[in-house]
């Protein structure tokens, strides 16, 4: 009996059509939560965005993360071309010089003497460092959205094992962001009540909420006490949204008064990151520096909806 359903086909979309540039649109595209989300489920980590192109002892890494459920530093590469010897030669660098470290190697496509060489690594290395290495592809249905995805091309011998054992977040950190999340939104609440955050706290490390047509994603690192305002402009977004902001981004600095990043992809989707400084649950006065932070996020909420009317307009 044949199909009721319209059925179509995948097609691959070349990578440099989306992204055209490895440090300026690739790695802020990875670095977003919803991608790092993505990219944690690939390996079976959960992982926590400490900073991009940040120097760790002497070395920089493209991505800086931190892994939930194991506590260790994980060091991100990534490349939009095939894998190379240099590429290679800077991953064995952060192992020489740091004691634990997992490290995660994107690239567009692996050589095989590059696959082979992770494998090797991971053979005669303990499991104090742990190497990966992912394909990125890009592929979409009819005109639809492009949507990525990461396969696995090497990963340690021990890591099917391993993750089963540690499938599960540290219930102590996971009970220190239920804390500072449960007591973020209790204080906040009472001085911005026009915020609409979430009711029930969270246990990992990122509280999300929809405002103006804007998912709002607050995100805190105990590792670094830092907080960050993540604003994401999907593909649910109206179409030219995020330009629209952005093409009064002098004035909206001003009005938010924070630094403010600008992360925008030709597809009319990215994200802006409001940075909020240090939050340091272990002095007294946290309590304050909440109020102060829920002063800029209800500034956003003001630029964005001062915005949001004009815009709508534009669109009748």
């Amino acid at each position: 009996m044949a199909t009721k359903l319209e059925l179509s086909r995948l097609s691959k979309v070349v990578l440099r059509d989306c992204w055209d540039h490895e440090a300026l649109d690739f790695t802020p595209w990875l670095s977003e939560p919803e991608n790092l989300e993505l990219l944690s489920d690939t390996v079976g980590m959960q992982l926590e965005l400490v900073g991009t192109e940040n120097h760790v002892g002497p070395f920089r890494a493209d991505i800086l993360c931190r892994d939930l459920i194991s506590d260790s530093q994980v060091l991100i590469e990534n490349q939009l071309n095939r894998t190379d010897h240099t590429h290679l030669g800077q991953l064995m660098t952060y192992a020489a010089g740091l004691d634990t470290v997992n490290i995660i190697w994107v690239a567009q496509q692996f050589t095989e003497e590059h696959r082979s060489a992770l494998d090797w690594l991971n053979r005669i290395t303990d499991e104090q460092f742990r190497f990966f290495g992912l394909e990125v592809e890009l592929w979409k249905i009819g005109d639809s959205h492009v949507a990525p995805k990461f396969n696995i091309i090497s990963k340690p011998n021990d890591w099917v094992k391993a993750t089963r054992k540690t499938s599960r977040v540290d219930p102590e950190r996971a009970e220190a962001y239920r804390d500072l999340w449960g007591k973020f939104i209790e204080v906040v609440s009472q001085e911005y009540p026009l915020l609409e955050l979430p009711k029930n706290p969270s246990g990992l490390h990122w509280i999300r909420f929809l405002m103006h047509g804007t998912r709002f994603s607050l995100a805190y690192a105990l590792s670094t006490k830092t907080m960050n305002l993540y604003l994401l402009f999907r593909e649910e977004a109206k179409e030219g949204w995020l330009q629209f902001i952005h093409n009064d981004q002098k004035v909206f600095q001003q009005e938010v008064g924070n630094q403010v990043e600008w992360n925008l992809n030709e597809d009319g989707t990215g994200y802006m990151t409001v940075k909020l400084g240090v939050v340091d649950m272990d002095l007294d006065g946290y309590k304050k520096r909440f109020i102060e932070i829920g002063g800029v996020v209800d500034k956003v909420r003001m630029a964005l909806e001062s915005r949001k009317a004009v815009f709508d307009a534009t669109k009748l």
